[in-house]
């Protein structure tokens, strides 16, 4: 006898081709971008495999992993491990935008799709595609004043007593690419592994570790 649960987890492999990105998974969490972090997961996948299976509805929609589907497909996988939520239509199903909430609590959000989640889960599942449509319909109307700027202002260029320490932000930074992008802190914090000169005078009553790096800077 085959219960719920014997079907949840049962994991198969079935033809990429076989099944779809959800269209309401943009809306919720935008378009996955080939950036540095989809690099590292493309990585993982290819060293270590794919530690999770894709969580699919009946009609062969994905509720859970399209991040790990675009990964697959990019290494060029013919067939995929999926799980069918056999219990789960996407076709003519009103809660489906709750559904995907429900079902991806792990992913990194932003302060928006966060938001977006709050209103969803707090609406009622018949209004619930309206309430996304009003948000992305406000969220698109501009409402600004312009004005103009006079004069220009010019950068000095780097020194040279200043480019060591340019150089040590720049390694920082690259060794972070697939990070990409990173904030001051944590190229701050990197830097005080191997603090570097601030800068380097060519002469200077003080000793040359006044110009250390520090981690009140």
């Amino acid at each position: 006898m085959t219960t719920t649960l014997d079907y949840q987890y049962c994991v198969q492999f079935v033809p990429i081709d076989s099944i779809k990105p959800s269209p309401e998974n943009i809306e919720l969490y935008g378009e996955i971008k080939h950036d540095g972090q989809m690099t590292a997961l493309i990585e993982s996948i290819k060293d270590h495999g794919l530690g999770e299976p894709v969580l699919v509805t009946a009609d062969g929609y994905i509720v859970s992993g399209h991040r790990r589907y675009f990964a697959v497909r990019k290494l060029g996988w013919k067939e995929v491990p999926v799980i069918v939520r056999k219990d789960v239509n996407r076709e003519g199903n009103r809660q489906y935008h709750k559904l995907l909430v429900a079902f991806n609590p792990q992913r990194v959000k932003t302060v928006g799709t966060v938001l977006m989640e709050s209103l969803l889960r707090d609406t009622p599942s018949s209004d619930a595609y309206a309430a996304l449509r009003d948000r992305s319909d406000a969220a698109e109307a501009i409402d600004v004043q312009f004005m103009g700027v006079a004069g220009s202002k010019g950068v000095n260029a780097i020194t040279e007593k200043k480019l060591l320490f340019l150089e040590a932000v720049q390694r920082v930074v690259n060794d972070l690419e697939r990070y990409w992008p990173v904030s001051i802190r944590q190229v701050h914090y990197r830097l005080l592994n191997d603090p570097p000169l601030t800068s380097v005078p060519k002469r200077s009553k003080f000793d040359p570790e006044r110009y250390r790096y520090r981690n009140d800077q």
